[in-house]
């Protein structure tokens, strides 16, 4: 308790200072002896024969060099962590005096009878539990006295391999250690490596070994010198072993737990060991991720030793990524005899399923890890489409949520961090900042029109013979990448609330909205009927319930519209056969209605209520304000027609009813869409929140035109007269002037004449945009 540990800080400045004794002593002997070597002074034999000498001598004043700064960095790191033990040590003692306990010099704490009352003393005489009180502090201050004991044995391991010979195989005896390491926690890492190698090689550990390894990686949760260390002792192919290893073990009665939390800690050193720090330009603003700036940063950063480390690393993981394994859950998954029986997963696959486990990656290990499965996978860039197949099914609780489609089980992982999922499909980042050239991020792209999402092989019979049947898609297929996609759009958690979480869309956000309706926008037949995305029409439609201003601007080209943050630039692509195609799913249907009334309900309200110097004349501006909403319902009734009766998605009611739940759903658009979601022009009307009649009154209209929005077979027979529909949209309209103009000084007779011009603007764009899209599927000329 009285060491005085500044004497280990002493001593590093010593060795530091040594250092540069051996540095300055090489200058002056590769100046003054191996250059007469090698100027032409000294010719023959003996010169040829003492040139690899001189070489090997300069060579161990490097390494001299090296090894004394790291014994320098040791002592340094040893007095801080001591320095914190100490205090740690002394607070618990503390806390046991203040507790009424008397702590004896070899950490043994009894109650303290001479500074207790005589009351208290007498009743701690008569009290049958004091023994126990009394053992739970000197359990805890002894604690503290075995970290100190265990950081103690690091240290002491830490100076031993400082100053080993590093190849004692290379001539030189007892040489310098040009190797060494010069941190602590590096040297636990090193160790627990070792730990994690016998386990995988021996399938067990000594109590003792795996208590050592979970104390290790508990107390070095996060610390990235450890985790590289770590992961250098195991290698990437050695890394998804282990990872295999302990999900092999995961049945273990006895050590289920434990190696649960091994796994998770793996999970963990992965994240802290490959983190890519977020580089900052000019007044410390964060570079976006993919710029040309963030390329130049990022290159550099490379040429750094967590970079080196990076670099390498990724490199194996190529490599090991693509290799084959034993996985007992997916080897054992079908017990028969058959072609399938003692099938091997692939490394990525065992990668991402261990990375489930972990969060905290940074944006670019994700992004390239991604592109890196790519490359295994994409035919176009050497890949194989089939490294994935498997026989069986996976991903539940008994395989470990086995990640059989990797790529889609990091689309997952990536839904996490919204900012990496829009990093990884954003158009306009560049994919490989790292090579110097600017080039066009294609991956959403990939991800929709290229890619082999049918991973599950199949196996048919012809009497005793079987056969290899076609490839199907793995159950729900789509999830990560609809997570993803739904993530990296609006900017949010998947399954966040939008009322209370309206982070206004970045430009990366609104460029992945924008590719996505230019993809599906060209060829809706992706997301109907049968088409291999109809499983993301429900996220689509949220999607768009949340660019809700951009929709409206795209109808009439009109960019004066507010809008959540950056544009999407939905004019200049293919948006009404998106919204009919989306418009199918009851869900989409309904979250995009309710954000449509809700957004046109606003802007009638500033139109309204909001001050003006425009020459137009009240009733016209109304008329703009609900025309675009209206064409909007013109389509998605188009679409809730054919998602009724092409794709016999559900009857009348029932659409109705599936509608209904998601516009109770799109609630939470009201809060976020009529308030300060939106970035509204100056002079428009403030509207407190919540407001009483959004809540109640416009969410009754949104559900009476769902419902009203009714087709039968006849009426679609006869031509799509929607006729119920084209109602609800003029009902709402006016709906929306008669509550805007509540409490206003217009005269009765001025406020009739405005819901009438609402409701007539709002049925001929309703019908506009109806035709629109029965002029697209071949139904009007």
């Amino acid at each position: 308790m009285t060491t005085k540990f500044s004497l280990l800080g002493k001593a590093a400045t010593k060795w530091d200072e040594a250092a540069k004794k051996f540095e300055s002593t090489q200058k002056i002997y590769d100046a003054k002896v191996k250059s007469v070597g090698t100027d032409g002074s000294w010719n023959g034999q003996s010169a040829i024969a003492a040139q690899p000498v001189m070489t090997i001598t300069s060579g161990q004043y490097t390494a001299a060099a090296k090894e004394a700064r790291a014994i320098a960095s040791i002592l340094r790191d040893a007095e801080d962590q001591f320095a914190k033990l100490r205090a740690e040590l002394k607070s618990a003692v503390a806390d046991a005096v203040k507790a009424g306990m008397k702590v004896s010099e070899d950490g043994i704490a009894r109650y303290d009878y001479e500074k207790a009352s005589e009351a208290d003393a007498n009743a701690a005489r008569h009290d049958p539990d004091l023994h126990t009180v009394e053992d739970s502090w000197t359990k805890h201050i002894d604690k503290a006295v075995k970290a100190f004991d265990e950081t103690d044995k690091y240290v002491k391991l830490a100076l031993k391999q400082a100053v080993e010979d590093p190849d004692p195989l290379d001539g030189v005896n007892h040489g310098f250690n040009g190797k060494a390491l010069d941190d602590i926690e590096a040297v636990e890492g090193q160790k627990a490596g070792d730990l994690a190698m016998k386990l995988n090689s021996n399938g067990h550990l000594k109590d003792t070994e795996l208590a050592e390894l979970k104390r290790l990686e508990r107390e070095n949760k996060g610390d990235k010198d450890f985790s590289q260390a770590f992961l250098n002792s195991l290698g990437p192919k050695g890394t998804i072993s282990f990872s295999n290893k302990l999900a092999d073990l995961a049945g273990d009665q006895k050590h289920a737990q434990d190696y649960r939390q091994l796994r998770d800690a793996l999970a963990t050193n992965i994240a802290s060991a490959t983190k890519v720090p977020k580089f900052k330009g000019e007044g410390g603003k964060e570079l976006r991720f993919g710029s040309k700036e963030y390329s130049q940063a990022y290159s550099k950063w490379l040429k750094s030793p967590d970079g080196n480390f990076y670099e390498h690393f990724r490199k194996g993981l190529q490599k090991a990524g693509v290799a084959k394994y034993d996985l007992d859950a997916v080897t054992e998954k079908q017990n028969t005899i058959g072609r399938y029986h003692g099938q091997q997963v692939r490394g990525y696959q065992s990668l991402i399923t261990l990375m489930k486990h972990g969060d905290g990656y940074s944006t670019q290990f994700l992004t390239d890890l991604g592109d890196d499965i790519r490359a295994a996978e994409d035919k176009k860039q050497g890949g194989d489409p089939d490294i994935w197949d498997l026989y069986g099914d996976f991903g539940n609780k008994k395989d470990g949520g086995f990640a059989h489609d990797p790529m889609d089980g990091l689309l997952g992982i990536m839904s996490h961090d919204p900012d990496a999922s829009a990093a990884f499909l954003d158009p306009n980042s560049d994919p490989d900042p790292g090579n110097g050239k600017a080039e066009k991020n294609d991956r959403l792209e990939y991800l929709v029109k290229d890619r082999d999402w049918k991973l599950t092989n199949t196996t048919t019979w012809t009497g005793n013979i079987e056969n290899s049947g076609d490839d199907r898609t793995v159950k729900d297929p789509h999830n990560g990448f609809d997570a993803a996609l739904k993530a990296a759009a609006t900017g949010r958690l998947p399954d966040s609330n939008a009322a209370t979480d309206p982070a206004h869309h970045s430009a990366a956000n609104a460029a992945v909205m924008h590719e996505a309706v230019k993809i599906f926008g060209n060829d809706p037949t992706l997301i109907k009927d049968d088409g291999d995305f109809t499983d993301v029409r429900r996220s689509l439609g949220e999607m768009t319930a949340d660019y809700t201003g951009d929709v409206q601007r795209a109808m009439y080209f009109d960019d004066s519209l507010p809008v959540n943050g950056a544009s999407a630039k939905l004019g200049n692509v293919k948006l009404e056969p998106f919204l009919e195609a989306v418009g199918r799913d009851p869900h989409a249907y309904g979250a995009i209605t309710a954000a449509q009334h809700t957004y046109t309900a606003n802007q009638v309200h500033d139109v309204i209520n909001g001050h003006s110097s425009s020459d137009v004349s009240l009733t016209d501006r109304v008329k703009s304000a609900v025309a675009p909403g209206a064409a909007v319902a013109g389509i998605m009734s188009e679409g809730r027609a054919e998602g009724i009766h092409e794709e016999h998605i559900a009857n009348d009611d029932k659409f109705n009813e599936k509608a209904g739940l998601a516009s109770k759903w799109a609630n939470r658009f009201i809060g976020y869409g009529i308030g300060a979601g939106f970035e509204r022009y100056p002079g428009a009307a403030p509207i407190a929140e919540p407001v009483g009649w959004i809540q109640e009154d416009l969410n009754d209209s949104i559900m009476k035109s769902i419902q009203k929005d009714t087709t039968t077979e006849a009426q679609d027979q006869a031509g799509y007269n929607f006729s119920e529909g084209r109602k609800a949209s003029v009902e709402a309209a006016r709906f929306a002037v008669k509550n805007a103009t509540d409490g206003s000084d217009l005269d009765p007779k001025t406020i009739n004449d405005l819901e009438k011009a609402a409701g007539i603007a709002a049925g001929t764009s309703h019908g506009e945009g109806s035709n629109w899209q029965q002029a697209r599927n071949g139904i009007r000329g």
